[in-house]
């Protein structure tokens, strides 16, 4: 069995980056676990804000992929 303690490179980037808002200049926490709250945040956010109205769609290539396309008002029939 191979270990993954050989796998890529360990580095504390995340660790000055990415703090729990209640934590002081030398926090204790895995900064792991407050990257992952803040994307968390960040989507549920992103999704409240949609739910408000407050979304603004783009029609691009990628509208063909959308699980919403057939309601909505701006999708991309066709390629240009």
């Amino acid at each position: 069995t191979k270990s993954i303690d050989n796998i890529g490179e360990k580095n504390t980037v995340t660790h000055d980056k990415y703090r729990f808002l209640n934590e002081d200049s030398s926090p204790q926490s895995d900064p792991f676990r407050a990257w992952l709250a803040s994307r968390i945040s960040t989507a549920l956010n992103i999704s409240n804000n949609a739910d408000n109205g407050y979304f603004h769609p783009i029609p691009q290539g990628s509208c063909k992929f959308c699980k919403v396309r057939n309601i909505c008002d701006v999708r991309m029939e066709a390629s240009f």
